[in-house]
């Protein structure tokens, strides 16, 4: 209630239901399943609830379809941020991928290279007899 007892200020404040006739300042926590980093928290809302109940109820459930709204786009944004973050990571890995794969190849052109310069040169070859072929 605004001046009154629950001040929404504190965010420990839990109300179950809203005394007809006052005016009301809150804002709505949902509390996400993978922890309290991801919680969302709608915009205040002000309200003044009616003594009439129906009004009343009507008034509440339009309160609790803001806060879905809002945890709904919430969670919408943290699958979009998740999905980037995994493009991202994934062409990364691509990048490693090419990276090692010219390394390999640099890497087998090089001992190529060096395994043409170490093949044998027979220059002469002599038996026990002593003919020789050049």
């Amino acid at each position: 209630m605004i001046g009154g007892a629950y001040n929404t200020t504190e965010l420990g404040v839990m109300l179950d239901s809203f005394d007809p006739g006052n005016t009301y300042r809150l804002r709505v926590r949902v509390n996400h399943s993978k922890g309290a980093s991801y919680n969302c928290y709608s915009d205040y809302v002000i309200f003044s609830t009616s003594t009439d109940p129906a009004v009343r109820a009507a008034q509440e459930a339009a309160i609790a379809a803001q806060a879905a709204k809002k945890a709904t786009e919430d969670s919408v944004q943290y699958s979009t941020d998740a999905k980037n973050a995994a493009l991202a990571a994934e062409s990364k890995a691509t990048e490693a991928v090419d990276l090692i794969k010219a390394l390999d190849t640099k890497f087998t052109t090089q001992f190529t290279n060096v395994q043409d310069k170490l093949q044998p040169t027979i220059l002469s070859v002599k038996t026990t007899n002593g003919a020789t072929a050049t």
